[in-house]
């Protein structure tokens, strides 16, 4: 017997030039203190792959649940096999049917545009 799934993505693009061009407001109304100072050892193009895998999961978030979700409360590191991986996100999630398990997140970047895509997957039945 087969379960029978519902699948939601959601892929945002960011302009990397934008970023680069207003490199400290992107980081201030977007990312925690933390990932400030991770992303500060990175390349400019890491930044805007994570604001855009932010913003495609707050998309996602907001078309699954309903809820609205800051992408500053949303925080995502990267795994030592490169992976970026959320650590946190608001509690107000927490009593949701959403289960972090369930995500698949992935960045990519061309030369000018950073790519951010969320994919979450639940039973069917909810």
């Amino acid at each position: 017997m087969t379960a029978d799934y519902s699948v939601f993505s959601v892929v945002e693009m960011v302009n990397i030039q934008e970023i680069r061009n207003n490199h400290q407001a992107v980081l201030d109304l977007s990312f925690s203190p933390e990932e400030q100072l991770e992303l500060a050892k990175r390349h400019i193009r890491s930044t805007a792959g994570v604001l855009a895998l932010k913003k495609a999961l707050s998309s996602l978030i907001l078309k699954t649940t309903g809820r609205s979700v800051d992408e500053k409360e949303l925080t995502i590191t990267r795994l030592k096999t490169g992976k970026p991986s959320l650590v946190s996100w608001p509690s107000s999630l927490l009593a949701s049917s959403l289960q972090t398990e369930n995500l698949l997140l992935s960045i990519s970047h061309s030369r000018t545009t950073a790519y951010g895509l969320a994919v979450y997957q639940e039973p069917a039945d909810g």
